[in-house]
């Protein structure tokens, strides 16, 4: 679907749970709008005329996080998953040892939503896109994912260890929300290829 006036692709999904129209912009990603199944076309062309203006603005902040992210892939060239994976070991299990946290699981995926998180029985997950991310971001990150295995909720108890060990931690949280999450199926190899 296409629409004049929206420089991107648009995806029409048609659900029976949807009663209103909804639009979601995500980096690297087409524009989805979210539909019920009997409303015209028509009508949908109406919305998002209607909403053109907010579409525009939101895409110039999706292009930011993904400049932000082309950058870092740019940078780094083209790695392995493995390589990646060893360096976010590397990386995570000083950070434990020096905090004198016991690890008991470690895993690595290619997540779409989350940087980084912690089970209820301490297992830690880290995004492979972690590695795109500034130096001091991927501390983060770790460091709020080990704070985790302390205190698993994000309540005043976990902000405060997390100060100790991460000075400025909330100003570091809204700095990351500046950086997109690459999807899943578009990684290292494929996003270096879209540049290059």
């Amino acid at each position: 679907m296409e629409h004049p006036g929206i420089p991107r692709p648009l995806e029409l999904v048609r659900q029976r749970r949807n009663r209103n129209l909804r639009i979601t912009l995500r980096p690297f990603q087409a524009i989805r709008v979210s539909a019920p199944p009997t409303l015209a076309t028509k009508r949908i062309q109406v919305f998002l005329d209607s909403r053109r203006d907010w579409i525009l603005k939101q895409l110039d902040v999706v292009r930011r996080k993904e400049a932000l992210i082309l950058g870092r892939v740019a940078s780094l060239g083209p790695q392995s998953r493995s390589c990646i994976d060893r360096r976010l070991n590397e990386e995570l299990r000083d950070l434990a040892a020096g905090l004198g946290v016991p690890l008991k699981r470690i895993s690595y995926r290619n997540q779409s939503s989350r940087w980084g998180s912690c089970s209820a029985r301490g297992s830690i997950n880290l995004n492979r896109a972690l590695i795109l991310l500034p130096d001091h971001l991927r501390r983060y990150v770790m460091l709020h994912e080990l704070v985790h295995l302390q205190h698993p909720n994000h309540g005043n108890r976990f902000w405060n260890a997390l100060d100790k060990v991460y000075p400025g931690a909330r100003s570091a949280d809204r700095e990351l929300s500046a950086y997109a999450i690459p999807p899943a199926n578009l990684f290292l190899a494929e996003l270096h290829q879209r540049i290059h």
